[in-house]
């Protein structure tokens, strides 16, 4: 009985120390060291005539640090693999190959700053594809998952930042959940309401919830590879379509 209570005692008290144990995150990547994603993006979305598509995309992407200077980390990001599927009406269309290929050594080069925020402009002179997928190079404001506070967190403390997704500033909250070997779980959510977008010349309004989850180690401030994930509800209104679409995303 002795032993067992000894045991809980030190449990508590280890709890009790994490919990009091504050942490400067910072982006730090080591300078010529290779970092490998692989991702899946699931969209599903209803259409104005009741029926429903999904497109699945699968992207494998290297993240390498080529150099540090002045506390900017400028970074390089490769994609290695892209493919995908539409599913529409009971038809699956893979997205075709010569597109794809295309992207796979296409290369973006972005410097950030300790925070894990993006300073200047996005060197993309190699990677103008990108505008034929609908993605943004500004979606490269942070690829840290966070963008970190100046002050020391710990387990249960939350804060703010800006953050930009295809183009979108949105106001996230962050919050550190679980304390793990050299590395925090971190749940992110940012809230969007009414957001204007522009899609090949119409204008359309974003509201719903991005909720993301992911490892971020604690030396570098990197994300773990294979810890990321992220979801999303939206709802998207656009002129003449009495209905907004409903639009649920999850990426893995």
């Amino acid at each position: 009985m002795k032993k067992l209570f000894f045991l809980c005692l030190l449990a508590l008290s280890a709890t009790v120390s994490m919990a009091q144990t504050k942490y400067l995150l910072r982006f730090r990547p080591v300078v010529g060291e290779t970092v490998k994603y692989a991702n899946s993006l699931s969209t599903s979305m209803t259409l104005p005539d009741g029926g429903s598509m999904q497109v699945n995309v699968n992207t494998g992407l290297d993240s390498r640090c080529l150099s540090v200077e002045k506390g900017l980390s400028q970074m390089e990001y490769t994609f290695t693999n892209m493919t995908g599927t539409i599913s529409a009406k009971g038809t699956n269309i893979d997205f075709p190959k010569e597109a794809t290929d295309k992207m796979i050594g296409k290369r973006v080069v972005v410097k950030m700053d300790s925070l894990g925020k993006a300073v200047g402009d996005v060197n993309a002179s190699d990677f103008q594809e990108l505008a034929g997928w609908g993605v943004s190079l500004k979606d490269f404001n942070s690829v840290a998952g966070a963008i970190f506070p100046s002050y020391a967190v710990g387990l249960g403390d939350t804060w703010e930042a800006e953050v930009t997704t295809n183009g979108m500033k949105l106001l996230a909250t962050f919050k550190i959940v679980e304390v793990l070997d050299k590395a925090l779980r971190i749940e992110g959510k940012a809230n969007l309401k009414d957001i204007e977008q522009e899609v090949e010349g119409a204008k359309i309004k974003l509201s719903g919830t991005m909720r993301s989850q992911f490892i971020t180690d604690i030396a570098t401030g990197m994300v773990r590879p294979g810890t990321m994930s992220m979801g999303a509800e939206l709802y998207m209104t656009m002129p003449d379509v009495k209905e907004p679409m409903k639009m649920v995303m999850i990426m893995k």
